[in-house]
């Protein structure tokens, strides 16, 4: 497992994400909810490989109380994990009480001290004030050790970064959305020192699909489907692996999330193994032609 150090961390490249663990999330999500004693395997074999890091929400289901109940059952401080969570989306930014009771009800699920709390709406970077005040409460009453934005769009992310109370950020980039590395967002967090997750790396699994699967997903991925599995079809590598070599060359801490053991066993082989990318101009040919922002939003995609 490779690793990253900031601020006297040290976190995993690999790191769970664990909406699947409370709902039945994602587009291409055919086995819904794992049970507990699956969800257990799942964040078993996670420490077992290295992972040092689980992303979760309020909004996930019952994701925080089972991960709290699998740190119970072991021991909590045994693995050394760091839980990040993120504040519902229908919070009220400006009740502070709110803000502050709300956080600490996931620590409580989780029976552990947040490691990081984020902002789940990036519009929320417009009116800061009220959380900025609760934040650094919790972080006083160590509720809290980091603050977070999790954002869509470039300018959020820039925005955050260029905050210096915003410890960290969560953005989507993977081998269909380019738009982080396009326009400077992962140099200038390192420049400020902010840390960098990034996240939707399968793009809820289109990435792994063929042409036809995709379309039926969503109609309007076809064409660049068929150009990225013609790639793949000029290569000795699977979907996964692209899809994942892609990302691994951006040096950057991956939230990944998982459905089952063996679909993480082979995301984190896959990781393991990701040879240097191969395809970047060919690659950056077809995004340039077949690129549009709403097949790489999956927020949008709920609103058809």
């Amino acid at each position: 497992m490779k690793y990253f150090e900031w601020r006297g961390e040290k976190v995993s490249q690999f790191v769970l994400g664990a909406a699947q663990l409370g709902m039945n999330y994602g587009i291409t999500n055919q086995t819904g909810q794992p049970n507990k004693k699956e969800a257990f395997a799942i964040l078993d074999e996670a420490v077992k490989n290295g992972v040092t890091t689980i992303d979760t929400a309020q909004a996930y289901g019952n994701s925080e109380e089972i991960i709290g109940q699998w740190l119970e059952q072991n021991n909590n401080k045994e693995h050394h994990i760091h839980i990040i969570s993120k504040w519902d989306a229908n919070i009220d930014i400006k009740n502070k009480e709110q803000l502050k009771s709300s956080a600490q009800t996931s620590a409580k699920n989780l029976g552990v001290p947040l490691w990081g709390m984020m902002i789940h709406d990036e519009m929320y970077l417009n009116h800061l004030d009220v959380i900025l005040i609760a934040s650094k409460e919790l972080k006083n009453e160590g509720v809290l050790k980091y603050l977070g934005a999790s954002v869509y769009s470039v300018d959020a992310a820039k925005k955050a970064i260029m905050n210096p109370d915003i410890d960290f950020i969560q953005v989507p980039c993977n081998a269909w959305d380019h738009r982080m590395i396009d326009s400077g967002v992962f140099e200038l967090a390192q420049k400020n020192n902010t840390l960098c997750f990034v996240r939707s790396v399968f793009l809820q699994g289109l990435l792994l699909m063929n042409e036809n699967d995709a379309k039926e997903i969503l109609p309007e991925s076809f064409g660049l489907s068929s150009e990225w599995n013609s790639l793949i079809s000029n290569s000795n590598q699977t979907n996964e692996s692209m899809a994942l070599s892609f990302v691994n060359s951006l040096n950057l801490p991956l939230v990944i999330g998982q459905q089952g053991v063996d679909q993480f066993k082979n995301n984190c082989d896959s990781l393991k193994n990701a040879r240097d990318f191969i395809f970047n101009e060919q690659l950056s040919q077809i995004i340039g032609a077949r690129f549009n922002d709403y097949i790489v939003s999956p927020q949008l995609w709920k609103k058809q």
